[in-house]
């Protein structure tokens, strides 16, 4: 028997397993509900010191097309020793289920640091290079870091991120200051104004990235080589 869904205008039949009479957005809609009922998950990233920089950290709470900003904090020093610990702590004080790390350079055995803290981590490498789709769903081979801001710069537009006024002032003006380095090299590079700071900012980009797949679904729109490589 042929059904006639009146919500969307969509004639349907039964299936074997489904004896109502459902439309196809009637099945998407109860999809995105049952995404949107999943309990919120806290996800953190870290920037490490270089050079002249600080350490900042950030943290928030990631679920289907929301990432709630929750923390922020910067460290301005550079004794590895302390924010490991430290950050260490704050990982099962809050039950983080990872922490996205600057794992460029001095980073990597700082990540190893963590990993015999019992911290889980995702090592992000800032010069290499990632197969993704775009959030206008063009496939590229692109550097990391431009990923990170196109998809940063997606969520920030879709109303998915959430952050408080207070507290975070630095935060929204090491991203307003954010700026294509302009250069000869093909590489797209990244630079802040003489004297400022961007650690706050990469740490924010960081935390967004290694939280997609709560945000936007399994691989958001980024998709890992391995991904790619599995499709005809």
């Amino acid at each position: 028997m042929i059904g006639f869904c009146k919500k969307h205008g969509y004639f349907s039949t039964p299936t074997l397993d489904d004896t109502k009479d459902r439309c196809p957005r009637c099945i998407e809609d109860d999809r995105l509900k049952a995404m949107e009922a999943q309990p919120s998950v806290r996800i953190g990233a870290i920037d490490l010191a270089k050079y002249h920089d600080f350490t900042a950290a950030t943290e928030l709470d990631a679920s289907h097309h929301r990432a709630v900003l929750r923390s922020v904090k910067v460290w301005p020093h550079v004794d590895y020793s302390v924010i490991v610990d430290e950050m260490s702590q704050r990982y099962r004080a809050v039950h983080m289920e990872m922490l996205g790390i600057d794992a460029t350079g001095v980073g990597e055995p700082i990540a190893e640091m963590f990993r015999k803290n019992g911290v889980v981590t995702m090592d992000i490498k800032f010069g290499e290079y990632v197969d993704w789709t775009n959030p206008w769903s063009l496939r590229e081979h692109a550097p990391v870091k431009l990923a990170m801001v196109e998809y940063a710069r997606a969520c920030m537009q879709s109303g998915f991120v959430e952050m408080p006024d207070q507290g975070t002032e630095e935060l929204r003006l090491q991203l307003a200051e954010q700026e294509i380095k302009p250069g000869v090299s093909d590489r797209i590079q990244y630079q802040h104004p003489e004297g400022r700071h961007d650690d706050l900012a990469w740490a924010f980009m960081i935390n967004l990235y290694v939280a997609r797949r709560h945000i936007t679904g399994t691989e958001g729109w980024i998709k890992t080589a391995e991904s790619v490589a599995r499709k005809p």
